[in-house]
């Protein structure tokens, strides 16, 4: 597969047109096709579908790919505008829009039931940051992970009523009050 320059801005990722109808994301790894998957299985065509997992190894030509061994996945190539840039232009009713038709999909999401939450492996999440790992334990339950989530808001949130805040919307999201009428 021979890579030219990104096709959209760099944002930790690199998007390529690979075929007329694929695009190759590089930069990934396995569980971002796990998630994709999982996404496109529950909200269809408006998440791509993966074509193929590849690794690219060191032996690539372009300058622009670092010198080791990297994971991209192939996906069905959607033609559109990145939100990002068509944000700045729209008027607050089409802002509002969106945000609802985004919550619609994060609600239909959740709603989805499972028998398991968590990694496979069972084994603990570990999250990279400049800051340093943190481990997380792994969640057995749909409950254990809701709360697990609100941890984390409290954790994380600059003051105590943006965490009150952030769990309220974190709760509504798992099925109860205006929230679920959306999905």
């Amino acid at each position: 597969m021979a890579l030219h320059r990104p096709t959209v801005p760099t944002i930790g990722h690199q998007f390529f047109i690979h075929s007329p109808s694929t695009i190759f994301k590089l930069g990934t790894d396995d569980g971002e096709g796990v998630m994709t998957s999982l996404a496109h299985s529950i909200l269809g065509f408006c998440v791509p579908r993966i074509v193929s997992v590849v690794t690219l190894s060191s032996g690539a030509s372009d300058s622009s790919i670092s010198t080791s061994a990297q994971q991209g996945l192939v996906l069905t190539r959607q033609p559109s505008t990145p939100l990002v840039e068509l944000w700045p232009s729209l008027i607050a009713s089409q802002r509002e829009t969106v945000k609802a038709n985004l919550c619609r999909l994060l609600v239909h999401m959740r709603a989805r039931h499972f028998a398991y939450y968590g990694r496979p492996t069972r084994e603990p999440y570990l999250l990279f940051s400049e800051f340093g790992t943190e481990t997380h334990a792994c969640c057995s339950s749909r409950s254990e992970w809701h709360d697990s989530c609100v941890h984390a808001l409290h954790a994380s949130a600059p003051d105590t009523e943006r965490a009150v805040a952030l769990e309220r919307v974190q709760r509504g999201t798992t099925g109860a009050g205006r929230w679920a009428a959306l999905s």
